[in-house]
Parts: C-alpha cells; structure tokens; sequence
C-alpha cells in the first residue's frame, strides 16, 4: 500500500500542551464532548466525501476518537483514498473548543482540497504545503461549515482583537459575514497558540506583524484567508491533475489565484511565506 503521509504541526510531542490563557477571557473554553467530535467529523465528510469522488477518490475521516494520542494527520492511500484523521486525546484535551477542532479538520482537509502550492518532499508531494492549509481552512472550509449559523457567529463579532475587526470590516461589508470572518479568526488563534505552546514560540498574535514564515505567519495566513472574498470552486483542487514535475508550475499557480486572491488585493496570502510569480 502505497500512503502518502503528513503529520505536520503536532509532530513533535503529538500536541500535549495546554491552552489556558492562549487569548482573551472572553473566550469561552469547555472540553469537546465525544458528540461534539463526531458532528464535526460527520460535517467534514458530508463537504468532501462527494467532492472527492470528483477526483476519483474515496474520502474518509478516521474515527480516532478512542485514541488518547494527540494528534492529527492527512494522508494520500494508493490512488484510491483521501484521509485525515484528528486523534480523540487531541479533542478530548482541556482547552480544546469544538470551533479549534473544526479548525484542527478543515487544516488537515486543506492539506488535500487546497492545492497548490504542493510539498516538494516527495513522499507528500500531492499535498498541499505549509501554510497553505491554513489560507484553505480560512477562505473555504470553515466559511463553508458556518456561513449558514449567522446567530452563533454574530457572537463572535466583538472578539479577536483590533487587527481582526479593521481587516474583517475592510473585506466584508455586511454584518453577518464580518461575524463569520471574526468566528475564524477566534479558532485560528486558539489552534495555532497551541502549536507555539508546544514548540516553545511566543504566543501568536494578530497584532504582530511578521516577515518570517513562523507562527504569526502561519495565523496572518488564516485571517488573509477568511478575508478574501472570492468564491472558490470546491470541486477544483488547483494543481492536482497536473503532473508531478508540474504541479507547482505556473499555470499550477494560476488555477490557485484565479480562486483566491492576488497580491495587493484583500486577503491575498501573506508575503511572509507566498512568493507570488504571475500577475491578475
């Protein structure tokens, strides 16, 4: 059996940390119930069962919830699998919130669905790289999983600080899709203040700026996502069909930007890790 395998940000302690005190106080944290795993999980599928068999794919989220691991995965088996997975120690873990972990899975789905730019390892080399998943997860797949819960997303609107308010209302004109892009924001920071934790970095913060591909890069990348506001086609996966050699090549790059946003544009990825060659 041939896998292609990616254990990206909890690899090196498989997530055993604690959040306490990661953002503001008035960000309610409670322990995700074993309920709460399995929506997540179901909605996952329901996105992209159908959007990989698209792609001539199987997709499945493994049930991990009896695993006291921590950890999450994303992973290519043969040419017949999509797969993620995200442990039940890692959502079972105090501090973790059912929005983090619906964060944790729309990642690891970015690692499959978002496309270019691909690893250029090459036992991943199908995968979309780092931190590319993050811009997915904000852009496409947690917009897709809460566009319709305008109530709960509206409490969201006062939270995330400063930075989040003034480039959520320059992208977003209407009320309920600033909340949307707020609610993001929110289960970025607490997934990525997890991974600094781990790692021993500085808790990120939206506040900072960066010129590095480090932490603040990688929730910069989040934020410029849930603030681009072009539609992306789900059923694409820009790059993917294309050859190996060739699917970080331009016109790889291309089909990507034609479903996101340009350099200079709002929301476009962030110059900290995206070098963009082509112009609009």
């Amino acid at each position: 059996m041939n896998s292609q395998f990616i254990t990206h940000r909890f690899a090196v302690t498989l997530r055993t940390f604690s959040i306490f005190a990661f953002v503001s106080s008035n960000i309610a944290f409670s322990q995700v119930t074993k309920s709460e795993y399995y929506e997540v999980m179901q909605q996952i599928h329901e996105i992209y069962y159908p959007i990989a068999k698209l792609h001539g794919r199987s997709f499945v989220v493994r049930d991990e919830w009896s695993s006291n691991s921590k950890g999450a995965g994303s992973y290519h088996e043969g040419d017949d699998y999509f797969k993620i997975y995200v442990s039940g120690g890692l959502a079972r873990y105090r501090g973790m919130t059912k929005d983090a972990l619906s964060k944790v899975m729309c990642h690891e789905a970015g690692h499959i669905f978002g496309g270019f730019p691909f690893s250029s390892v090459d036992v991943v080399g199908w995968l979309s790289a780092e931190p590319n998943p993050d811009y997915y997860a904000g852009q496409v797949c947690l917009r897709s999983l809460w566009k319709h819960q305008t109530e709960e997303n509206l409490r969201f609107i006062s939270q995330g600080g400063k930075t989040v308010a003034q480039r959520c209302k320059a992208a977003w004109g209407n009320l309920a899709e600033r909340a949307l892009c707020h609610r993001i924001a929110v289960a970025a920071l607490v997934d990525l203040s997890a991974l600094a934790e781990i790692e021993g970095w500085p808790i990120p913060s939206y506040d900072v700026s960066t010129t590095e591909n480090d932490i603040n890069c990688r929730l910069q990348t989040n934020l410029a996502g849930a603030t681009c506001t072009v539609e992306f086609d789900m059923s694409i996966i820009p790059g993917f069909h294309f050859s190996f050699e060739e699917r970080n090549s331009l016109a790889a790059e291309k089909i990507a930007l034609d479903q996101s946003c340009y350099v200079e544009e709002i929301g476009a990825r962030p110059s900290c890790w995206f070098n963009q060659r082509i112009g609009q």
